[in-house]
């Protein structure tokens, strides 16, 4: 079985959380356009050969996936036809508690795009963000730009290339660092070890966040979150409850009480005007112990 592990490298940053004034990246209307079934059978709507295998874009059940190799395989991105407000992929969701245990960020980093559900999560709920976007596949960020509707804007910029050859090589620091670059057994070497995350840290701002996403078999599970912790001790995990995913919250000081993230997550749902409950999420806060740790019913 594979499963998404997420991780969130967190500290309070120094901006306040102000509610977005910003225009939705796709109107509903745009989305309404696009045929999509509500039930129904599979349609293929992109299926094209990349330097690192096929990828599919496929609607089923009035969603739109993004999909590696097979076009019935995981869902690495999901939107949902004629509702760009909504977020249906659980991993996204609790990827969005870090906002929880830190103030507004205002630039933030993806490693991996994908369809962009994550950062387009955070660019139409927060105002004045820049975000840069690096993934090695083009036809991924052709993908995310036609059927995602992946934002066109100076403030979001996408870059080709390699993540970790960009943290390497860049001077900038973030506020927030989004890591979604691995796939099943596929997991690039340089990017999952000590000395990678150690990096990541120090492209941080002062009190700054990452997150890390992860599709990861069983096994693996339990030695990334030991190199993970090796970095970041201060942690605090969230498991989802629909597909197991792990959620591992590290702080650069000391973490926050779950009562306390409670309290942010209730002022950020309305302030933000988030399209989802952070309460109920954060609500998902369990041990940090490889796999053998489940949350409650």
């Amino acid at each position: 079985m594979k499963r998404t592990l997420v991780v969130l490298l967190c500290a309070a940053a120094m901006t306040s959380c102000l509610g977005s004034q910003k225009a939705l990246s796709t109107p509903v209307e745009s989305l309404a356009e696009k045929p999509g079934p509500t039930a129904g059978p599979t349609r293929i709507l992109m299926e094209e050969e990349s330097p690192f295998g096929k990828v599919f874009v496929v609607e089923e059940d009035g969603l739109r996936v993004l999909r590696f190799d097979r076009p019935d395989g995981d869902n690495q991105s999901e939107l949902r036809v004629g509702n760009p407000n909504d977020v249906p992929m659980e991993c996204i969701r609790l990827a969005a508690v870090a906002l929880a245990h830190m103030e507004t960020p205002r630039r933030v980093l993806m490693i991996g795009l994908g369809g962009g559900n994550f950062g387009t999560l955070l660019w139409n709920t927060i105002d004045a963000i820049e975000i840069d976007a690096v993934e090695i596949n083009p036809v991924v960020v052709r993908a995310a730009r036609e059927f995602f509707y992946l934002p066109t804007d100076p403030s979001y910029r996408v870059h080709v290339g390699d993540g970790g050859e960009f943290v390497q090589e860049s001077d900038a620091r973030f506020d927030l660092i989004f890591i979604d670059a691995y796939n099943g057994d596929d997991i690039p070497p340089h990017l999952a070890t000590r000395d990678f995350f150690s990096l990541v840290k120090t492209r941080l701002a002062p009190e700054g966040v990452a997150v890390l996403n992860v599709a990861v078999p069983d096994e693996k599970e339990a030695a990334l979150v030991g190199v993970f912790t090796s970095v970041f001790p201060d942690t605090v995990c969230y498991r989802a409850r629909k597909d197991d995913n792990l959620i591992l919250v590290g702080t650069c000081g000391p973490s926050l009480e779950a009562g306390e993230v409670h309290m942010r997550a209730a002022r950020l749902t309305s302030e933000l005007t988030i399209p989802f409950d952070l309460v109920k999420e954060a609500d998902k806060r369990t041990e940090c112990s490889g796999s053998i740790y489940r949350s409650s019913p």
